[in-house]
C-alpha cells in the first residue's frame, strides 16, 4: 500500500518532497520564460519583414 503524502510535507522546503516540488516548479517557470523569450524574438523578426504600409519586405 502506498503512503499518503501530507500537504504540509509538500509545502515544506525542508523535506525531500517539498524540495522536489520546488525544483519542479522552478524548472517549469524557467521553461515558460524561455518560450516567452523565443516568441518575442520571433515576433520582432517577423515585424522586421513588414514595412509601414504592411507590405512584405524581401531582404537580400
Amino acid at each position: 500500500m502506498s503512503e499518503d503524502i501530507r500537504h504540509d510535507e509538500v509545502r515544506a522546503p525542508a523535506t525531500s518532497t517539498g524540495q522536489l516540488m520546488l525544483h519542479l516548479l522552478a524548472t517549469l517557470a524557467e521553461y515558460e520564460r524561455e518560450l516567452i523569450v523565443e516568441r518575442i524574438h520571433a515576433g520582432i523578426a517577423a515585424a522586421r519583414d513588414f514595412d509601414s504600409s504592411g507590405e512584405i519586405v524581401i531582404r537580400l
